[in-house]
This record gives structure tokens, C-alpha cells and sequence, in this order.
């Protein structure tokens, strides 16, 4: 596998990897995650493509937005920005849950640079649930993140702890290796802005900017999906105007974790069509 590179562009953390030369694909990873959320996915891709998964604004290594907001707008721009920096123009784009409802505002306002665009679970489409109370509450919510310090050992060995927290999250539980714990936990405790970026992708109401993703698109869903339910996906996917859909079955709300083969190649197989045949770089 090829290593990524951490660095900074623009106003954000990212890690970027592969070959300079070949066609760019950005993650964007979701809600309390960083870009370590995207598991193997990353590294896999970098063999064949240049690869930005970036840390969105208050999340992983990158600085929080002022006032204590999450606009989505204003964090689409940071990316552009950030691509800007690294001499990046036409790409494909990559978003899981609250970043599928941030790559859609990026995609809707700039097509000119989205080759291609893969919705994983995307969140803001409709309302995905209520806002937590301690999404409101900055102590309440800074408290939260401190006490998975405390609970990741206890993950680490514990089945039954590993269930209850992550039954949500994940189809099977049992199935999470060791790593993937430590970088769901690790991500939840550095997202600083996850309550004003949960309370902005639940309202963000996206599913009137859908028939301005005239790229071609294909949108990645759980059938077993807890957190944003997969029952309005083949609604989507119509609405699209060049959408396509992979549902994956005994997947929860993480495919790239859970079934990261399945991922890679539908991330891939966009990226083909969009930009052709590419050879593996030396």
C-alpha cells in the first residue's frame, strides 16, 4: 500500500498520497470522524490515483470555525481552498454521512471541478434525527468526548461494551477489528465541532440542491444503515440525473469499514468512467 502524507493546505489537516500525476479523489470523512475514518479505503486508492482525505474544519488536526458554527458553505470553501494549495482542479469527490451532505454543497456550487461524485450514507438530505442535547451544550459535549478516553481499553476487551456502542454504528460489532476501534473512539474524542456540525447537517435540508449534481453519481448505502436509513435511497438515486445505486447488504452505517472491497471498487469504477483507464504508477 502506498503511505499518505499528513500536511497542511489551505486552513486544513489532510493526508495525501499516490502518484502527483494521476487523477485526484478526495474523502471527505463524517460526523466525529477524521480522515482515518476511511479506514484502508485511502491507502488502496493511493496506488492508482492521488488521494486528499482531508480533516474537516474543528475535526482530527484541523482548526474549529469561529463562533462555534459549521456552515456548510463556508466548509465546502475551506476544501476548495485546501485543493487550491495543492494545484488540484477537476476531481472526484468522495463524502460519508454528514461529509456526503458536505461534498453535496460543494458539488452543487462548483460542477466545473467535480468529475465525479460518491455519496456514502450522505446525511442532510432529509432530517436523519433529533439533535442531541449535548450538541447544544459545549461542556456537556467536551465531557462526552473526554470519557471515551477513559472507555477504550474496556472496548479493546470487552465484546459486550463493543456492542453497545457501536450496534448503531456498525452491522456487526463482533466484526471491528482493533484498529477500527481505536479510530472510531480516537475520532469521536478530537471532534471539537460535532455539535454544531450535527445540528447543521440535520437541518440542512440538501434534497432541493439533487438535480444540481449533473455529474455522474453513485450513492453507497447500508441495507442494515441505523443512523441515516436506507429507505429513501432508491428515491435519491432517481432524483439524480446521472445517480446509480450500490446497496450493500449485512452493512450498517460504515461501509469503508466494513466492507471496504466493496468501497474501493465502486469508488474506483466511478473514477474509471470519469477519467479513464489508469495504470498503476511506478
Amino acid at each position: 500500500m502506498r503511505v499518505l502524507h499528513e500536511r497542511t493546505a489551505g486552513q486544513l489537516h489532510a493526508a495525501v498520497g499516490g502518484s502527483p500525476e494521476a487523477p485526484p479523489i478526495v474523502l471527505v470523512h463524517g460526523l466525529g470522524g477524521t480522515w482515518r475514518s476511511w479506514g484502508t479505503v485511502p491507502e488502496r486508492l493511493a496506488a492508482r490515483y492521488r488521494v486528499v482525505a482531508v480533516d474537516l474544519p474543528g475535526f482530527g488536526r484541523s482548526k474549529p470555525l469561529p463562533g462555534r458554527s459549521f456552515p456548510l458553505g463556508v466548509v465546502a470553501a475551506r476544501i476548495a481552498e485546501a485543493l487550491d494549495e495543492l494545484g488540484i482542479d477537476e476531481h472526484l469527490l468522495v463524502g460519508h454521512s454528514m461529509g456526503g451532505g458536505v461534498s453535496i454543497s460543494y458539488a452543487a456550487e462548483r460542477p466545473q471541478r467535480v468529475a465525479g461524485l460518491v455519496l456514502v450514507a450522505p446525511a442532510g438530505l432529509i432530517a436523519t434525527g433529533a439533535v442531541r442535547p449535548s450538541w447544544r451544550r459545549p461542556a456537556l459535549h467536551r465531557f462526552g468526548r473526554e470519557a471515551t478516553r477513559l472507555a477504550e481499553p474496556l472496548l479493546l476487551v470487552s465484546g459486550r461494551l463493543r456492542r453497545a456502542a457501536f450496534s448503531r454504528l456498525v452491522h456487526d460489532p463482533d466484526a471491528l477489528r482493533a484498529g477500527d476501534v481505536l479510530t472510531l473512539v480516537r475520532g469521536s474524542r478530537r471532534g471539537r465541532a460535532s455539535g454544531p456540525a450535527g445540528i447543521e447537517i440535520v437541518h440542512a435540508g440538501l434534497v432541493d440542491r439533487i438535480d444540481r449534481l449533473t455529474m455522474p453519481t453513485v450513492l453507497i448505502w447500508g441495507e442494515q444503515d441505523q443512523v441515516v436509513g436506507a429507505a429513501g435511497a432508491e428515491r435519491f438515486a432517481a432524483a439524480l440525473p446521472h445517480g446509480r445505486l450500490v446497496f450493500l447488504r449485512g452493512t450498517g452505517h460504515l461501509p469503508q469499514i466494513e466492507r471496504p472491497d466493496e468501497v474501493v471498487a465502486a469508488i474506483s469504477g466511478l473514477a474509471s468512467d470519469v477519467f479513464g483507464a489508469v495504470s498503476c504508477p511506478a
